[in-house]
């Protein structure tokens, strides 16, 4: 079957970028104060997070310098991401990246959603406890393949499946197309579980040149 498989290539693939961010990873205890401090003061934003508390999306005016290490870190990566994928970017648009903050406890959940118009999203986990052996999909997030018709075989093996899972890691940063359908699964944990979103959004040049 070998030489079968040399033959077989990936045709239209969702990029999805996944890495430990060790800068992030140091800062994470006071990442983890900064969100719980505007927990405490910040009315909750109605959005997928079923059960749990989401920020409004300004997470990019957010003060704190822990907040400006993680915006050069995620800045740096949608950079990295759209050169790699993305030839002769149109000049005429430009990226704005919005952003917000997740908190979830015992129970909570993400119901299954995407984020259409956004070039691309991420998902930075600043705490997040390993799943218990009673739960082992807690809190899991798992991208949904955005194919029509990809589920007519249900084992197609990995990467042709139409699933992909990712346990969150403390550190861990995901990358991902705003079009890919995502969620994550109910939590199960006696700690807090904090996670940082953004969307990088294509939007026209506004620059009018000099008058």
């Amino acid at each position: 079957m070998d030489h079968i498989r040399q033959q077989i290539t990936s045709a239209f693939a969702t990029p999805v970028l996944m890495r430990k961010v060790p800068e992030l990873e140091a800062i994470n205890p006071r990442l983890k104060e900064i969100v719980l401090e505007h927990e405490t003061i910040r009315a909750q934003n109605v959005g997928s997070n079923i059960g749990g508390w989401q920020s409004d999306h300004d997470l990019m005016q957010w003060p704190e310098p822990e907040m400006q290490v993680f915006q050069q870190h995620l800045g740096q990566a949608l950079q990295e991401m759209t050169s790699a994928t993305v030839d002769d970017f149109p000049p005429e648009m430009d990226i704005i990246v919005t952003g917000w903050a997740n908190t979830a406890r015992n129970g909570t959940y993400t119901r299954a959603h995407s984020h259409d118009g956004s070039l691309w999203s991420a998902i930075y986990y600043v705490a997040a406890e390993p799943a218990p052996e009673s739960h082992p999909h807690s809190g899991l997030l798992s991208f949904v393949d955005p194919r029509s018709g990809s589920r007519s075989a249900p084992k197609m093996q990995p990467p042709f499946g139409y699933r992909m899972d990712i346990q969150p890691e403390e550190g861990l940063l995901v990358v991902f197309p705003g079009y890919l359908l995502h969620e994550v699964h109910p939590y199960f944990g006696e700690d807090v579980r904090i996670s940082l979103s953004a969307n990088a959004l294509l939007v026209p040049d506004m620059d009018v040149g000099e008058t």
